[in-house]
């Protein structure tokens, strides 16, 4: 795979443009998440992702957007937010309520490939759940209950808990950060400055003191990955969040050894 791919670096715009413009006619199309969750969910920055339109551009190099998690930051997804028209996006998890779900969308010229209506079908496309009923029925029935009212009251419930999880951590004495953006977060028990992938790679150490700290929440009902990602929802309101704080500070004291401990 590496030998079809080339490899650009996060949050440095001028290197990834120089990068993309040398290799510009051996390129299909550039590939990012505006918000990689296995990356740190570190948003990108908007230099960063005007930097690569301008590219798309000047040199017609499709622009997709890899929407699956970030779709959920607002009504428009990560690109509404952020003001950047892909050629492509895809999209998950979040339009199919809860049920297995992918999907593609984009500009007419370039999602012509996929229309039977033109003669020879230029890119086949199958797979086991096109179009699976409940997935279908139960993506409807989220789409619509996510109306732009939905999303802003999720979002601003997004930024208490992500300040609610900064006061904690800071409270605890020990080293760790949060990121994410939306009804996003992402805790992390490092206070190594994260911009990238390789940045926000947990050590060994850092690691452990993640899976400790999840585990004891798994044993008070608070389900986070094992990433330390938490993903709100509709139905929940200030109250759950104010216990999955009280639950973190919980953890934090149980677990963790404050900084000054260990030096």
């Amino acid at each position: 795979m590496l030998d079809e791919v080339i490899v650009v670096p996060f949050k440095k715009p001028a290197e990834a443009d120089r990068i993309l413009r040398m290799h510009a006619d051996e390129l299909a199309c550039v590939l990012v998440d505006p918000m990689p969750s296995r990356a740190g969910l570190i948003p990108a920055s908007q230099d960063y992702l005007d930097m690569l339109w301008q590219v798309k551009r000047d040199t017609g190099v499709l622009l997709v957007f890899d929407e699956a998690v970030s779709f959920r930051l607002g009504y428009a997804g990560a690109q509404g937010l952020m003001d950047i028209e892909p050629d492509l996006t895809t999209i998950a998890k979040i339009i199919g309520g809860g049920f297995p779900i992918g999907a593609v969308a984009g500009k007419e010229a370039v999602m012509a490939v996929f229309d039977p209506r033109n003669g020879k079908l230029l890119a086949p496309h199958g797979g086991t759940f096109n179009a699976n009923p409940i997935s279908m029925v139960a993506g409807t029935a989220a789409m619509e209950l996510l109306t732009p009212e939905a999303f802003e009251r999720l979002n601003e419930l997004g930024d208490y808990a992500r300040a609610g999880a900064r006061k904690a951590l800071e409270a605890s004495g020990m080293d760790g950060q949060v990121t994410g953006a939306g009804s996003l977060l992402r805790i992390h028990m490092t206070n190594i400055p994260l911009v990238d992938y390789r940045a926000a790679l947990p050590t060994d150490t850092h690691k452990a003191a993640l899976t400790s700290l999840v585990e004891f929440m798994y044993a008070q009902g608070i389900l986070i990955s094992e990433t330390g990602v938490c993903a709100l929802s509709t139905p929940m309101g200030e109250a759950e969040i104010d216990k999955l704080i009280e639950t973190l500070t919980a953890a934090l004291a149980a677990t963790g050894e404050p900084r000054h401990a260990a030096e």
